[in-house]
């Protein structure tokens, strides 16, 4: 029964300091993670145009075919066809403090 006792305090202690080092690994490297928001919208090569919704319904939601698929037009009256992308990054390295590179 010593014994065991005596193996259960050992993993108890080894988790709270691992625990420990965790926290002090977030806490010291916690300013360096940043959220990445890229927004990005079509246009045509040749001329420009924006790739738009081609129209949209009475509830203000895009106009779809039979698949449920969005319809799509450079010169649609719909609003522009946006996609929003998010990630995470991690300042690997700054030059300066205008200009971090990120990884």
């Amino acid at each position: 029964m010593q014994d065991q006792l005596a193996a259960v305090e050992s993993r108890l202690a080894k988790l709270e300091t691992e625990g420990q080092i965790a926290q002090t690994i977030i806490q010291s490297y916690e300013p360096s993670v940043c959220l990445i928001h890229v927004a990005l919208v079509f246009r045509d090569h040749a001329t420009g145009a924006r790739l738009r919704y081609a129209n949209v319904n009475s509830s203000g939601e895009p106009a779809t075919d039979e698949h449920n698929n969005p319809l799509l037009s450079l010169t649609g009256d719909g609003p522009e066809v946006r996609v929003d992308v998010f990630g995470t990054g991690f300042l690997a390295a700054r030059v300066d403090k205008s200009s971090p590179i990120i990884t």
